[in-house]
């Protein structure tokens, strides 16, 4: 908030900095309309922010702000006084609003490259080893501020699944870093964990990171023994984890064998220092104009230290003076940077304006060791106890120090370390160099305590400490080792002892002789048995006893004697306090003055929570683990009204109830580890004073309600969305009485609760209505006050819903207009969530571009719309701006309508300036500036080429977002991140968006839920048809008129193609003139049909629409125009093959009818694929080898067959002729799924024919086949085994033989060898496809074949020793799919098979039956260029497959189908690049080797129809990689063949 702040008070004072240079005019006007928006923006802002919080200061302080802003504009911006008041006056606003206290975290200036860099090198995966990374620089330069900058960021949080942050120092014990670094994996350190020794602490750590992706921070290592001492516990898994480490000494780094170069921090700039310096000073780092060139001197002086900025910034604002900071800057010395004991003069300057109460309290920090995180708490009895405090007033002595410890704070000599959830600071820490002035002046001043130091703990006798410190602290240090060996701590030297502090060093029992310590203020002690004698009593000074005991504890009735003890702090178990002889109560009125309540455990009823709203000074309540149990909270009319923090920890609770009234000055609400909870109250969000909602551990949904009540997301609420709220809630609470039956005691105890639900229906439409009364809404909310009162629960619920909506519908149209707004943004929480991240995160500070893409009406512009206007977008960004690109456009309208958004009015002179001119304009008002600017509807990279220069890039965070129908234009722009590809609606999407675009309210009616949901499916998840329909059924909202709209939507739709026709035409008038015929040709498919993309790419080619490109086949340059069309999302993938190719492809309905109207338009008019029915006697085709049914194909799974020409299919399978002048140009013939008995002799005589597909009982073609001579492409279908006639060789064009079924014989040519001159053909030097085919055919057919690029063979492939046989195709340098697929297996596993009778450039292999024996696996490991391998139905036989050192290097997909395999054994290392394991069917496998998991590459496993047990370990290897970061393995498929599909997404 202070963030915000700061920048609309600095772009006011631009504004109000112009009015100083200009003449009264015109201009002067428009500039004064500049300073009155500003203005206006930033009274909004603190409006908002004071919400709740409004009282007679509050009212007097805007009047200030206000009064002199007027001053302000009337002297023309020359008025430093009234901008320093104004800032003064903001800056108490904040105060009333947040505290006064700053945070005290030092702030990290001038490092974003180093930050940048290093989160690369942390978060990169270009490399998975562990590796050292290395801060180096001086003291103070902020090395551990950085380290923890990173250590916090949400991007290294992200990544790593472990953290530890620990801080090693120049003296260290190994088992204090040991503990430290379990300590932060392990939440609760046992009791047997610190029994350990070092060695077994550091085996536990290495076991607990082994196999996991972590990052350990070691801060402020001064030499090379700390990392030699860990680095062993620290495994390197390949993993990607990290080792951070700061240091003060450069050659470490060099020692410690770091990872790229070391980061040595330099100092800062002077522009730097000042900003470091106005940032500690003011609230909002902006410094008033009288001190500012005093406050530059100062920043100068302290040659670019941070730690000397802050530490004068401190001193700085005690007083906002000008004879002050001339005081200052007069003091601070000209010190030379490379010593930094120089800086200790400018620190005692600080040091020298304490007063005199708060120096000796400064001092004592010195006693603590270097980087020790100092409890709060023990500081301040420390303080007491030492006697540094004085009672002031009626205030405590903790009070007083408090103010104290405050005071230090806000002089940034001591800095928070640690604060809890109540925002109250836990613990502070000092910096290293304040702690060395603390010694120095200690010993000039002859104050000389005892310091706390590390006591050695044998292993053996450690038990938990009772604070979360180092084990063995204690002080005086010495007095540790004496306690330990049971000696006597009575001493002359420490008889004047105040501080006894052996609370970390574990003893057997209470010392007695400590009693002897008559001084003694402050007493802590660890011990097996720590119940303390009666003589206790003897130690009458005593203030603090803290005790820490293993046994529980009894207090001595003595103890009421010690009459100045303000502090008994028992940290462990069930203990008893005696009673003194007597027992008087005299204040029957409760606790009156508590502040805090924590309660744990204590079991009670939730009912009874009622009771501590009696507290009238309660502020923080804190529920954890059973403090109160039952599923339900409901808060009823308990009012907490000062209650400002409530935390909910391991609770039982489900469902919470209650309103905002309950908490009214509730601020931070944390929610953590309530796993059954179902969704936080969404009242909740209208608390005004909230502030924070923490939600840790919880439930997704409970999680993900927190985004429903969200104060800043719930500013944008409409009055609709409370009443979408409270009807939902209605309604489910009637359902829930009518399914409870009737009649019944369930259904009647529902009846206060729907009452009481629809009374508070009827107070919201009342409210929502004042202002707009008269007798039509008096009538409705009449009417809606008789259901409250009747209720019939014993009629229909449905019809009283549906009464009620109607209602509603009625008193939101007259309120709002019936006008719906913008379309909703549906079932996109993901890509909103990633991209708002990607738009507002800090971790990268450049600009950056992203995009969002998809077809036409998926609704990028509504998405990027929602983004815009988010709450959050516009909280982050100083400047936004939105223009619609289009295909046709003017550079100087996009710039113009860019700067419209930033500047009001638009003024005759930049009307007329040039376009450069206003892109120069442009970039001067973004220079500086972090801002937005979206870019909708970019049809190429041209548009960004001609903006691009004038959007500055200043490392501040800005964006720009673009929408583009064209994937690919996100590769052009160079987008930051890949572009966000928005997909079809599902079902339930495309529902809710139909409901919110028919119903104000978003809640279809019962009667009408049914038919609405099939009209809403039929719209294929498009929203834009979605919201087409919407528009017209909500003309008539009755079943009939719904009924017949779904009955023939198709017709309604394209009634009025107007709605969207020009849209969707924008894409096709942008097409290239070559990809617009194959987009037309896309039009002959029917509805729905999922179009095989093999077929798509041969149908183009034979139609003649693809011409050959340099040196690419056709099938290539197709292939590239169909992944243009899908890139365009002009067509959509419907299937993917195993190793990701797209296997088939759909259009929608409205692109489809885009294609139909275009196609008319352009005379292009092909012929149309349709359905014919089919005799169900011959409908499929079934090859049958031995007894096996291989490669099952039905033709077609309805009687009815697909195809081309339709009325072709008829004639033929009633044996007519096909010869007509009508077909005599025919290209394609497809009668793939239409049965007929034999080849058809006729066809032979459509000379034009370039795609020939047949279904025959017998499919074997003449040999006057040969006449086709233009044919390219044939495929057949038959039940029995064909013979290709020799002359096939005579036909030059053909590039795709296809035989679908059956082992078929390939006749030779009559030659078999030929020369130029014998004028025979040199063979088919096109044929690109030849498959399935007997493997005895094909002996002396390849040298004819040279360009073959995917071959199948069937049959046998056995030879007489059993070893795998067929013909040599090492002559096939452009092979890349080979198909084996064997008839005659052999009765033992075969033995061999010879690589060499591969051809190089192998890219895919399946194999079929071949009864191959599993340790010739390693033979295919030597094809170097094999990606994909299919092993089907018994490609190999025997139950264990072990692949010992065989490495399938380059391959990609493995897929085990139908295999009897029952152990696979493998490791990471035999797979390195595999991204796809498929396992189908294979029912007697155990289970997948973990190991699998580890590959890096690895992205998809699909298990199908196997045993459970797999499937369990396929999730078990998920589970592990999630454990170990890796959120992208996927786990699919079915389990144990029961047809159930699982899909196992990471998270």
């Amino acid at each position: 908030m202070a963030e915000a702040l700061s920048l609309l008070l600095k772009q006011l004072l631009v504004h109000i900095n112009q009015l100083r240079y200009i003449k009264p005019s015109v201009e002067a006007r428009d500039d004064r309309t500049d300073v009155d928006a500003s203005f206006d923006v930033l009274m909004n802002h603190l409006r908002k922010m004071m919400l709740g919080y409004e009282n007679k200061e509050v009212q007097g302080l805007f009047e200030e702000i206000r009064l002199q802003m007027d001053r302000i504009v009337a002297l023309m911006g020359i008025s430093p006084s009234g901008i320093d008041a104004l800032l003064e006056a903001c800056e108490k606003l904040y105060n009333i609003r947040f505290g006064s206290t700053m945070e005290a975290e030092e702030i990290v200036v001038g490092f974003d490259d180093e930050v940048e860099i290093l989160l690369n090198q942390l978060t990169g995966t270009s490399t998975k080893q562990l590796q050292v990374i290395a801060i180096t620089g001086t003291a103070g330069l902020g090395k551990t501020t950085l380290a923890r900058k990173l250590y916090r960021d949400p991007l290294v949080e992200y990544f790593f699944e472990f953290r530890a942050l620990t801080c090693i120092s120049q003296k260290y014990l190994k088992r204090d870093l040991l503990l430290s670094i379990l300590s932060s994996f392990i939440n609760d350190l046992t009791e047997e964990i610190y029994k350990m020794s070092d060695e077994q602490l550091g085996e536990k750590l290495y076991r607990f990171l082994k196999g996991r992706q972590y990052l350990v921070v070691l801060d402020d290592v001064w030499d090379c023994k700390a990392l030699n001492d860990l680095q062993i516990y620290f495994p390197d898994d390949q993993t990607g984890s990290r080792i951070l480490f700061t240091s003060r000494h450069v050659d470490l780094s060099l020692h410690l064998g770091s990872a790229g170069p070391v980061h040595d921090l330099r100092l800062r700039t002077e522009g730097e220092s000042w900003d470091i310096f106005q940032m500690k000073v003011f609230r909002f780092g902006i410094c008033p104009h009288f001190l500012e060139e005093l406050g530059r001197v100062i920043a100068r002086k302290c040659e670019g230290l941070p730690l000397a900025i802050i530490i004068t910034a401190g001193l700085a604002k005690k007083q906002l003076s000008y004879t002050w900071w001339s005081e200052i800057a007069g003091s601070l010395h000209s010190l030379m940077a490379r010593d930094p004991s120089q800086y200790m003069d400018t620190m005692a300057l600080s040091y020298n304006h304490l007063p005199s109460h708060l120096r000796i309290c400064f001092l004592f920090l010195g006693v603590f060791p270097e980087d020790y995180d100092i409890p709060v708490r023990k500081l301040i009895w420390l303080w007491i106890a030492q006697g540094f405090i004085h009672e002031t007033g009626n205030r405590t002595l903790e009070d007083v120090a408090e103010d104290f410890m405050m005071d230090l704070i806000k002089r940034s000599l001591l800095m928070t370390a640690k604060k809890g959830v109540d925002g109250q600071i836990n613990a502070c820490r000092i910096h290293d160099l304040l702690r060395d002035l603390c010694l120095r002046k200690a010993e000039e001043e002859n104050f000389s305590p005892h310091f706390y130091r590390y006591a050695h703990v044998p292993a053996s006798s450690s038990t938990p400490p009772a604070l979360n410190t180092h084990s063995g602290f204690c002080y005086p240090f010495e007095l540790g080792k004496v306690l330990q060996e049971g000696g006597l701590v009575l001493s002359e030297t420490y008889k004047s002892l105040r501080i006894l502090d052996v609370e970390s060093v574990p003893i057997s029992s209470f010392p007695c002789d400590v009693i002897e310590l008559d001084n003694l203020r402050y007493l802590a002690i660890q011990a097996r048995d720590g119940s303390p004698q009666p003589s206790i009593s003897n130690l009458v000074n005593l203030q603090m006893l803290i005790i820490s005991s293993r046994k529980n504890i009894v207090v001595p009735k003595t103890i009421w004697n010690m009459i100045n003890l303000r502090h008994i702090c028992i940290k462990s178990g069930e203990n008893l306090v005696e009673e003194p002889c007597f027992v008087q109560v005299t204040d029957k009125d409760g606790c009156p003055n508590v502040l805090k309540l924590t309660l744990s455990n204590t079991g009670m009823d939730w009912e009874e929570m009622w009771i501590f709203a009696w507290l009238p000074n309660l502020e923080v309540l804190k529920l954890k683990f059973h403090a109160c149990i039952g599923e339900k909270w409901d808060t009823g009319d308990a009012t907490f009204q000062r209650l400002k923090i409530l935390k909910l920890h391991g609770l039982d609770l489900r469902q919470w109830v209650c309103w905002r009234d309950n908490f009214p000055g509730l601020q931070h609400l944390v929610v953590r580890h309530c796993l059954k909870l179902e969704i936080i109250p969404s009242d909740i969000g209208k608390i005004l004073t909230l502030d924070v909602i923490e939600v840790r551990g919880c439930s997704r949904v409970g999680e993900n309600s927190t985004f429903a009540v969200n104060p800043v997301h719930y500013q944008g609420r409409t009055m609709d969305d409370a009443l979408t709220l409270l009807l939902k809630q209605l309604f489910s609470d009637m359902n829930g009485a009518m399914m409870g039956n009737q009649l019944s005691l369930v259904g009647l105890q529902g009846i206060p609760v729907i009452e009481r639900h629809l009374n508070g229906l009827i107070n919201h439409v009342k409210k929502m209505m004042l202002g707009y009364e008269n007798e039509e809404v008096q009538s409705l909310v009449k009417s809606l006050e008789e259901m409250a009162r009747v209720q019939n629960l014993y009629g229909s619920q449905n019809s009283m819903i549906n009464e009620i909506v109607e209602v509603i519908e009625e008193l939101c149209n007259i309120r709002h207009g019936s006008h719906i707004g913008e379309e909703p943004v549906v079932g996109f929480d993901d890509e909103v969530e990633t991209i708002l991240d990607q738009l507002t995160g800090t971790s990268a500070k450049q600009l950056q571009v992203i995009s969002i893409t998809g077809m036409a009406g998926l609704g990028k512009t509504t998405l990027a719309r929602k983004l815009y206007r988010d709450p959050l977008i516009e909280y982050v960004f100083d400047f936004r701006a939105w223009t619609c690109v289009s295909e046709v456009y003017l550079k100087r309208d996009l710039l113009v309508s860019i700067l419209s958004s930033f500047i009001s009015d638009l003024t005759d002179e930049i009307n007329k300036m040039s376009d450069e001119q206003l892109g120069e304009k442009l970039h001067r008002l973004l220079k500086g500036h972090k801002y937005l600017v979206v870019l909708d509807d970019i049809w190429d990279d041209m548009a960004w080429t001609d903006l691009r220069f004038y959007f500055p890039d200043d490392k501040i965070g800005s964006r720009v977002l673009f929408t583009s129908r064209d994937i690919d234009v996100s590769l052009h722009v160079q987008a930051a991140r890949p572009a966000h590809i928005l997909r079809l609606r599902t079902a339930d999407e495309s529902w809710d968006i139909f409901q919110k675009k028919v119903f104000r309210m978003g809640i279809c009616p019962p009667h009408l839920t049914r038919i609405g949901r099939m009209i809403a499916k039929r719209c294929k998840g498009l929203p834009l048809a979605i919201v087409i329909v919407a528009g017209l059924v909500k003309t008539q909202l009755s079943y009939r008129w719904w009924s017949e709209i779904s009955g023939s939507l198709h017709s309604y739709m394209v009634r009025d193609p107007s709605q969207y026709m020009d849209t969707l035409a924008l894409s096709y008038d942008h097409l290239p003139p070559h990809v617009r015929t194959c987009f037309l040709f896309l039009g002959v498919f029917p509805e729905d049909y999922d179009i095989p993309a093999t077929k798509l790419i041969w149908l183009w080619v034979a139609q003649g629409f693809i011409h050959q490109t340099e040196n690419r086949i056709l099938e290539d340059v197709a292939k590239d125009f169909l992944m243009d069309l899908i890139k365009r999302s002009l067509l959509m993938i419907a299937k993917k093959s195993a190793d990701g190719q797209i296997k088939a492809c759909r259009i929608h309905d409205l692109l489809r009818d885009l294609c139909l109207r275009k196609a008319e338009e352009e005379n292009f008019s092909p012929q149309i694929y349709r359905y014919v029915p089919v005799q169900a006697s011959s409908s499929t085709v079934t090859n049958m080898l031995h007894g096996m049914s291989l490669n099952p194909r039905p033709a077609l799974t309805n009687p009815y067959g697909l195809c081309y020409p339709f009325e072709m299919g008829k004639v033929l399978q009633k044996g007519g002729s096909v010869l007509s002048e009508t077909y005599k140009s025919l290209k394609i013939l497809d009668l793939e799924s239409i049965p007929i008995s034999l080849f058809p002799c006729d066809v032979i005589q459509l000379d034009n024919l370039r795609y020939l597909a047949i279904q025959a009982h017998d499919g074997s073609p003449r040999a006057s086949i040969s006449n086709l001579v233009n044919l390219q492409m044939l495929i057949i279908l038959s039940r029995k085994n064909i013979v290709v006639p020799k002359t096939i060789w005579n036909m030059v064009n053909l590039r795709h033989l296809s035989i679908k079924s059956g082992e078929n014989v390939m006749e030779e040519p009559c030659f078999v060898q030929n020369t130029e001159n014998d004028g025979c053909p040199s063979g088919l030097a096109s044929l690109l496809t030849l498959s399935q085919v007997s493997p005895q055919s094909c002996n002396n057919i390849f040298s004819r074949t040279p360009n073959l690029r995917k071959l199948g063979f069937c049959g046998p492939l056995m030879s007489k020793l059993g070893d795998l046989e067929f013909p040599n195709l090492r002559s096939l340098q452009h092979l890349q799919k080979l198909k084996l697929l064997n008839t005659n297996p052999y009765p033992e596993p075969t033995r061999s098979c010879n690589p060499i009778m591969f051809p190089e450039n192998l890219k895919k292999l399946t194999l079929s039956n071949t009864c191959m024996d599993w340790e010739e696996m390693w033979t295919f490991s030597l094809l170097p260029n094999l990606e994909v391998l299919k092993l089907k139905f018994n490609a190999f036989v025997g139950e264990k497959w072990e692949t010992s050192d065989a490495e399938f290097r380059p391959l990609k997909v493995l897929k085990l189908h139908d295999l009897d395999l029952r152990q696979w054994v493998c490791s990471r290392d035999n797979f390195p690049g595999l991204q796809r394991l498929v396992i189908y069917h294979c029912s007697k496998l155990n289970s997948i080797p973990s190991d699998v998991g580890n590959i890096l590459t690895l992205d998809v496993i699909e298990v199908r129809g196997c045993s459970r047990s797999t499937w369990v370990s396929a999730q078990n290897i998920q589970k592990e990689q999630e454990s170990q970061g890796n959120s992208f393995l996927k786990v699919q498929g079915t389990n144990n063949g029961s047809g159930v599909t699982f899909l196992a997404f990471p998270g």
